[in-house]
C-alpha cells in the first residue's frame, strides 16, 4: 500500500473518497494514526469502507481543508463551531486556529470554560504576556480551581476565580481583601495572589520577538 492509495471511507453513513495521502497530512492528528500503515484504530464496513463515525456534514469541510490548506470561505459561524468540534476530535490545530480566528475577525483570544459555559477571553485582557505562557502561569498559580484541557481550552471549576482573574485583569486593578468575598469564596488570599502576579505580568511582560 503506498500513500496515493485511494481511500473508501464512510462517515457516518456517508460514503466518500479520498487519497491515503490527504488523511496523513498532518502526521501529530488521530486521522494520520488512523490511517497510517499497519493501524487497526479504523474499523471497516462490510463492503471494504474504512468506517469514521462523525458528523459527515462537518467532515466533509475538514477533508476539504485536508486537501487545500484553506477554509472555505462561505461557512457561516454555526458551521464553523461544529467543523471546529470536528478539528478538537481529530487534533488538527492548524485547522483549528484559522477557524479561531475566523470566529473572532482575526482576534486571539482564550477559549475558557467555567462550570460548563464557555466564554473566549480577548489575549489583549492579559496586556504583554507571551500567548504561551499564559496557561502555564494559570496552571501555576490557580491549579486547585482549573485543569488545562487539550485545545488550547482552559476548564475553571471555580467562577468566582475566573471572575476574580478577569475582572482584575480588565479594570487593571489590585486585588485587596474584601471580607464578604473571603468568606464566600475559599482560598480568595490564594486567588487573590494569581489575580496580583496576572497584573504584574500584564504591566512588566514583554511579547516574544
Amino acid at each position: 500500500m503506498a500513500s496515493y492509495d485511494v481511500l473508501n471511507i464512510n462517515v457516518g453513513g456517508i460514503r466518500m473518497k479520498t487519497l491515503r495521502s490527504t488523511l496523513l497530512k498532518y502526521p501529530g492528528s488521530l486521522l494520520a494514526k488512523m490511517f497510517q500503515h499497519g493501524s487497526t484504530l479504523c474499523p471497516m464496513t462490510e463492503d471494504g469502507a474504512y468506517f469514521i463515525d462523525r458528523n459527515p456534514a462537518s467532515f466533509v469541510w475538514v477533508l476539504s481543508y485536508l486537501r487545500s490548506g484553506v477554509l472555505p470561505p462561505n461557512l457561516t459561524n454555526e458551521q464553523l463551531e461544529e467543523v471546529r468540534v470536528e478539528a478538537c476530535f481529530f487534533f488538527l490545530e492548524d485547522l483549528r486556529l484559522k477557524i479561531d480566528a475566523a470566529l473572532t475577525g482575526g482576534a486571539s483570544f482564550i477559549r475558557c470554560n467555567v462550570s460548563g459555559v464557555d466564554h473566549k477571553v480577548p489575549m489583549a485582557l492579559f496586556g504583554n504576556i507571551p500567548k504561551h505562557m499564559i496557561s502555564t502561569l494559570l496552571e501555576l498559580v490557580i491549579a486547585k480551581d482549573f485543569h488545562s484541557g487539550k485545545n488550547s481550552t482552559i476548564f475553571f471549576h471555580n467562577t468566582e476565580a475566573f471572575s476574580l482573574i478577569t475582572n482584575s485583569l480588565r479594570h487593571n486593578m489590585d486585588v485587596t481583601t474584601d471580607v464578604a468575598l473571603g468568606a464566600s469564596l475559599h482560598g480568595y488570599t490564594y486567588l487573590s495572589y494569581a489575580a496580583r502576579l496576572f497584573l504584574f505580568m500584564k504591566n512588566s511582560f514583554y511579547s516574544d520577538k
